[in-house]
């Protein structure tokens, strides 16, 4: 089964290590949902891979998470992200879809 390759909007910030970020986006209930990826897994605005001394420190920038789509289920659609974890987003907020084997 293929999964479909999407980006998500999110706002990230610099993590404790130095290839480490810290991404956060609203989930489908509007409840906050934070957490840590490596950061080839997040791009910036222009969706392009952070370089390594992005965001600067004590800052925090729009961009996107890769995530890969799962389900939809009306409004929701259930993502995995880097992390592993498998959360549900609004369908309208995903950004970027490519098919991946």
């Amino acid at each position: 089964m293929a999964l479909n390759s999407v980006l998500f909007p999110c706002k990230i910030s610099r993590g404790a290590f130095s290839s480490e970020r810290v991404f956060e986006f609203d989930l489908q209930n509007g409840e906050q949902y934070m957490s840590v990826a490596d950061r080839h897994y997040c791009m910036d605005y222009n969706k392009k891979t952070l370089p390594k001394e992005t965001p600067d420190e004590n800052q925090c920038i729009e961009g996107y998470i890769q995530a890969y789509e799962l389900s939809s289920n009306g409004d929701a659609t259930y993502i995995t992200i880097p992390d592993g974890e498998v959360v549900p987003v609004n369908a309208k907020d995903i950004i970027e879809k490519a098919v991946s084997a």
